[in-house]
């Protein structure tokens, strides 16, 4: 049966005697399927689009939900059909989520007594529940990016747990255990480079094509469109499933009207042209970091998300004004085409304590940037690792707290998991010297405007970080003041911080990733209160 899509429940149990417990199952944001096969219950999750876990994925859920305590959920994950799928088997002997590397839905789970809940959101965790310790885990896990962290089950809260995004998690017995979904096994692919090619584009076509399809009838599709490789052909692999289904297609892009961006324009408009397009221009002097920051949604965990949190409002307000149900992104194609599974992030090497954090908070950030290191691992082991989750396809930040408000949902184009196969094989055999992002540019060639071609890396964002510090300077000093008691728990100094400020202030973003963070934390403590 289909269950409600949301404010919806249902319990099962596991378990024996006097280890039997109940799960409670409350999902606020997205809707599910509860099917029932003996003794398992399988609660299969929505996307964003309300879309149910692919074929391939619910035949993995019925295979772990009928394999028994002998059965490795871990193996038979690997063969999930899209990063975006997730779902949740309650068996006699076990509770196991399973969740791709961009599910859009965060799923966490709380023991209640001798019973545990499994929910989509903490907004009915207090603030009383904060670890003590909370700023220094922020402070450590944020160096994973604006990505969701991984490194832990844990979260800021006591006795909170969360499903990472690349996961299978089981309880046992009230204890967990967690294990990584990789889709690295390369067997089974042509071996002929055009086959390889004609592949690799043929499912960025499919998956594009299949999230038109699930978009409401009579609805738009936009795109967010920057003038980059990424965005652009996802634009372009969508567009011929938007126009079979009489779509109307429109395109929104970020315009900074500042001196180093002078040619972005020319980009964007070159890419709009190739689509049959003109894309809307807003105005990103009002979009820059923090701007807006004070109109953010309550959200479950301190993230990243206040530095950009204007722009994805923008953006998604945009498309929802023109009729869009869906926006599509090319979010992880820097990852996916320009750095490759070898050699993607540069790894977290050694932190420096900043200034204004003393020895005993810098202790404490250090035992948790142990545990970073060691999930995350060094070298190409570390890099492989991180690029066969998927988990770098979107930040899923803005999927999950802006597009519900706006009634419009974002959606990438690289989320089949072939895509990271298929780009790997793919990347030994490009020739030396070649081209940034060679294979995706090889994949779209006849249709990329020849300035999409040759064009050079894209514009720095410095100077935005700058802009937007200096713009909120005086609110920035304010939220230090309005939050010493936390920075001081955290033996932080908010003289020393503030004067970090002001150095970035004055244009010099060394520290400025670290500073960043502690704001980010402190904008959510004031959206919790």
């Amino acid at each position: 049966m289909i269950a409600p899509a949301r404010n919806s429940e249902t319990r099962a149990g596991w378990g024996q005697g006097t280890k039997a417990r109940t799960l409670r199952f409350k999902l606020r944001r997205v809707g599910w399927s509860e099917q029932r096969h003996g003794d398992a219950v399988l609660l299969l999750l929505q996307d964003a689009l309300g879309r149910l876990p692919t074929v391939a994925s619910q035949q993995v859920a019925l295979q772990i939900a009928l394999g028994g305590p002998g059965h490795d959920s871990a193996a038979a994950a690997q063969r999930l059909g899209s990063l975006t799928d997730a779902f949740v088997v309650v068996r006699p002997d076990a509770v196991i989520a399973v969740r791709g590397g961009a599910a859009p839905t965060r799923l966490f789970l709380r023991q209640l007594g001798q019973d545990w809940l499994m929910t989509d959101t903490l907004d009915e965790v207090d603030a009383d529940q904060l670890r003590s310790d909370w700023l220094a885990f922020f402070l450590a896990n944020a160096v994973q990016g604006p990505f969701e962290p991984r490194a832990t089950l844990d979260t800021v809260f006591n006795s909170v747990h969360r499903i990472p995004p690349a996961s299978v998690v089981e309880l046992r017995a009230d204890r967990l255990t967690r294990h990584e979904i990789l889709h690295d096994d390369l067997s089974g692919l042509p071996n002929d480079t055009d086959e390889l090619r004609h592949a690799l584009a043929d499912t960025i076509v499919a998956t594009l094509s299949s999230a038109v399809d699930a978009t409401p009838p009579g609805m738009a599709v936009a795109y967010e469109l920057s003038g980059g490789l990424d965005s652009t052909s996802v634009a372009l692999a969508s567009q011929a499933a938007a126009q079979r289904a009489g779509r109307q297609r429109v395109a929104n892009s970020i315009i900074y009207p500042y001196f180093e961006f002078r040619r972005e324009r020319y980009f964007i408009d070159a890419a709009a042209r190739a689509l049959g397009l003109t894309s809307r221009a807003l105005d990103g002097s009002e979009l820059l970091p923090f701007d807006h920051w004070y109109d953010m949604p309550p959200h479950d965990e301190p993230s990243l998300a206040a530095v950009g949190f204007a722009q994805h409002r923008a953006m998604l307000a945009a498309a929802a004004v023109r009729g869009a149900g869906v926006s599509f992104h090319g979010f992880g194609g820097d990852t996916i085409f320009g750095m490759g599974p070898a050699r993607q992030f540069s790894g977290f090497g050694t932190q420096l304590r900043p200034t204004w954090l003393g020895k005993r908070g810098w202790l404490a950030v250090s035992d948790h940037l142990q545990t970073v290191r060691a999930w995350f691992g060094d070298g190409e082991s570390g890099f492989h690792r991180q690029y066969f989750s998927g988990a770098h396809i979107d930040d899923g930040w803005a999927d999950v707290v802006v597009a519900p408000r706006l009634g419009c949902p974002r959606v990438g184009g690289f989320t089949h998991p072939d895509v990271l196969r298929l780009t790997a094989t793919l990347w030994p055999r490009q020739a030396p010297g070649a081209a940034y992002k060679q294979i995706l540019r090889d994949l779209f060639a006849a249709q990329l405007p020849a300035e999409l071609l040759s064009r050079p890396h894209k514009v720095a964002y410095d100077g935005l970080y700058v802009r937007g510090y200096r713009r909120h300077r005086t609110r920035l000093e304010q939220l230090i003041a309005r939050h010493a008691e936390t920075l001081a728990r955290a033996d932080i100094d908010p003289h020393l911080l503030l004067a970090a400020l002001d150095k970035v202030c004055s244009g010099h973003l060394e520290g400025d990733q670290p500073l960043g963070t502690v704001l980010a934390a402190l904008v959510w403590m004031d959206t919790r209160t």
